[in-house]
Order: structure tokens, then sequence, then C-alpha cells
């Protein structure tokens, strides 16, 4: 489809391992998921902290989210599903892409080209530092984050 080869040329272009799809159309776009995973946000800290997912309306729903869902139980990590957008996103403190062969895989940043950061909200293009390769990237060291460090540890020692 038109779409799938979008989101692969956008890979190809930006050397990334997945891209997140945005519904244009309002202030702050949908983001339910990727070209080919979903998706987890960690937002807030210390015991407010909460991982987040796209509601299942909108998605196709992967066996890695439902196992981090049903971990998420296990230890006790409040797991919320709800409409994610670009904001939430962006004000993540946290990002981990999800896969059967990837696992829980921690963000370590988000890159726009430079043709589509006008796309954005003003207000989230100013978060995005340009770089010399014509894009510009907003660091997220998410492989830190401790809820982060507890999942990909539960996957990989094949809790779920």
């Amino acid at each position: 489809s038109d779409l799938r080869q979008r989101a692969g040329d956008a890979q190809k272009v930006l050397e990334a391992y997945e891209v997140l799809l945005l519904n244009k159309g309002d202030s702050d776009p949908l983001v339910p998921e990727g070209s080919r995973s979903n998706y987890i946000l960690v937002s807030g800290k210390g015991k407010d902290a909460a991982v987040l997912s796209s509601v299942d309306e909108d998605i196709l729903i992967g066996i890695t989210l439902t196992a981090v869902q049903r971990v998420c139980g296990k230890l006790g990590i409040p797991f919320h599903k709800r409409k994610l957008r670009l904001s939430d996103v962006l004000e993540a403190d946290a990002i981990a892409m999800l896969g059967t062969s990837v696992g829980v895989l921690p963000v370590r940043e988000l890159v726009v080209t430079k043709e589509g950061l006008p796309a954005l909200p003003p207000a989230c293009q100013k978060l995005f530092v340009p770089r010399s390769d014509n894009t510009a990237a907003l660091l997220k060291p998410s492989h830190d984050h401790p809820i982060i460090q507890q999942l990909v540890e539960a996957y990989t020692s094949a809790i779920f």
C-alpha cells in the first residue's frame, strides 16, 4: 500500500527502526501505532509513573503488547489505554517499541526530516534540535528509565 511504501521510505531516509503513524487533521494529531509495531509510553515519576498504550480500536493488537500489559499487572505498574496524541509522545518520560522479534525496544530518539518538521504543531517543532543530516531530533534516552528496564528484563527472562 501507499502508506507502507511511505513508511518504508521514511525508515530508510531517517535510518530508523520504526516510523510512528500520525493521523493529521488537528493541532495534536493522534499517534496510534508504528508502521509495523505497537509502542508504549511511560509517563510520570516514581509511584505516579504509568505505562500508556493506544486504545484497542486504534491499533492492531500485538502479542508483545498483550504480554507487556500482563507483566505490568504482575509488577504492580499501572497500565492505561487511551487515545495517544503527539503531545503524549513528546512529553513522555520514556518510549519503547514492541515486537515479537525485538521484544521491548527502548527508544533513543525521535527524528523528523526537516521537510516534515513544519507539519508538526509549532509548539512541538521547538522541541526538536536540527542536525547536519537534514533532520531534527528529540532525545528520549528511554533505556535508562526504571520501568522500561523492568519490562526489558521481564521480556528477556521469559516471565511473559
